[in-house]
C-alpha cells in the first residue's frame, strides 16, 4: 500500500487484519468439513469484504439483496455491493 510520503509498506498488515475475523471464526468451528463448504464461505467472505471496501453495511446489503430476489428483481448486475444503492 502506498503511504502518504510516496513509499510502500513492507508488510501486508492491512490485508491480514481484514481477514483476521474470518480466520478466527474458522478456527473456532474447527475448520471446514468439505471443499464445498470452503467455497461457500469464500464467496460469503468476499461479499462481506467488498461491502466494507465500498462503504456498504454487509447486513444492509444482504437484506436488500434478499428482498430484491424475493420480489423477482431481474437486474442482477445492480445487486453487487458497489451498485446496490441504485435499486
Amino acid at each position: 500500500m502506498l503511504n502518504q510520503d510516496g513509499n510502500y509498506d513492507i508488510d501486508n498488515s492491512l490485508s491480514e487484519r481484514s481477514i483476521r475475523p474470518f480466520t478466527v471464526g474458522r478456527s473456532a468451528c474447527k475448520g471446514f468439513t468439505s471443499e464445498e463448504g470452503v467455497m461457500i464461505a469464500a464467496r460469503f467472505y468476499t461479499l462481506v469484504e467488498t461491502c466494507k471496501l465500498n462503504g456498504v453495511s454487509p447486513r444492509d446489503y444482504f437484506v436488500k439483496v434478499l428482498e430484491a430476489l424475493t420480489n423477482d428483481y431481474g437486474d442482477y448486475e445492480k445487486l453487487t455491493p458497489d451498485r446496490i444503492n441504485e435499486i
